[in-house]
């Protein structure tokens, strides 16, 4: 493996900043983390034309508190394993901030639009 395949990893599935293949210089773009029982942390940045995405995670407890940056002038769409949510200290559902929140399987989804949130998950 090389260096450059572990650092794709972490930024891609760690902490799963992943391009949207429809939309061109991550103008919308995912947020799907990956959170392995053996890991306590993990953190990621990519800086794109319209700034920097950054997402970071950590295990407190039962819960996982998440932080998500999304540069002014795109889109998120969050996926999530399925539980309780907290979206800077709200329910999901009634945040307000989540747009086209919806469930499939064992996971949940949903938009975020620009600024800097803070999650936890249960």
């Amino acid at each position: 493996m090389f260096f450059g395949d572990i650092v794709h990893w972490c930024y891609k599935d760690l902490a799963g900043i992943r391009p949207d293949p429809y939309s061109v210089g991550f103008k919308h773009f995912y947020i799907q983390p990956f959170f392995p029982e053996s890991l306590e942390f993990a953190e990621a940045s990519h800086d794109c034309m319209y700034g920097q995405i950054r997402s970071e995670w950590k295990r407190e407890g039962e819960d996982i508190v998440m932080t998500i940056e999304v540069p002014a002038n795109t889109t998120s769409t969050v996926v999530l394993p399925r539980g309780e949510l907290l979206i800077n200290s709200k329910a999901v559902k009634k945040s307000g901030i989540a747009k086209h929140f919806q469930t499939e399987g064992k996971t949940q989804q949903f938009e975020l639009g620009s600024g800097v949130y803070h999650l936890v998950l249960n």
